[in-house]
């Protein structure tokens, strides 16, 4: 997985967005995207051993765990 420095859309300046998940943000288009980005053979793998449980790999399949689900619930809350 390659780390990106640029966005990927406009080449403007990133900055983490969500720390847990590796979502990064643009500063000039706002694109959020995750950073490391995945090669293309990192996809296949993904999908190939998500798919076949996908329960168990819910970072693969697009799932939410309780513990993920949980961090906005906190940052919401913690605000104020």
């Amino acid at each position: 997985m390659d780390n990106l420095t640029h966005c990927p859309f406009c080449h403007g300046t990133i900055k983490p967005h969500w720390k847990a998940v590796y979502i990064w943000k643009c500063n000039a288009c706002d694109l959020l995207f995750r950073n490391p980005f995945p090669s293309e053979a990192d996809l296949v793998n993904m999908y190939e051993v998500g798919w076949t449980d996908p329960q168990e790999h819910l970072a693969e399949t697009g799932g939410t765990s309780s513990d993920l689900a949980r961090i906005p619930l906190v940052e919401m809350t913690s605000t104020g």
